[in-house]
C-alpha cells in the first residue's frame, strides 16, 4: 500500500492534469471520467477491484484508467504510469 503522501501527490497531479486549459472537450470524456473515478478510489484507498464500481464508467478506456488507480495503490505500477494517459487538446484534434 502506498504512503499517504504518495497518494496525496498523485491526486494533486491528476487534478492539475484535469484542470489544464483546452482539455475539457467531449473527445476527452472517457479519460476525464476515468481520472475522476481514480481520484475517488485513491481517496478511499480502495484496493478491491470488485468493490470499485468501475461499471458506472461508460467507457472501457475510463474503466481501465480507474483500475490503474487500484494498481497504483497496491504498488503494481508507478505514478508515471498512472498519470501517463494523455488528454488531447483542441488544437490536436
Amino acid at each position: 500500500m502506498r504512503q499517504d503522501s504518495e497518494i496525496t501527490s498523485a491526486i494533486e497531479k491528476i487534478k492539475a492534469k484535469l484542470s489544464e486549459s483546452g482539455v475539457s472537450y467531449y473527445f476527452n470524456a472517457p479519460v476525464i471520467q476515468g481520472y475522476q473515478k481514480a481520484i475517488k478510489l485513491l481517496k478511499s484507498k480502495e484496493t478491491d477491484i470488485t468493490k470499485a464500481d468501475l461499471e458506472e464508467i461508460t467507457s472501457v478506456q475510463g474503466q481501465a484508467i480507474a483500475a490503474l488507480a487500484i494498481y497504483y495503490l497496491v504498488g503494481d505500477i508507478s505514478e508515471s504510469v498512472l498519470l501517463g494517459i494523455p488528454l488531447k487538446k483542441m488544437k490536436e484534434v
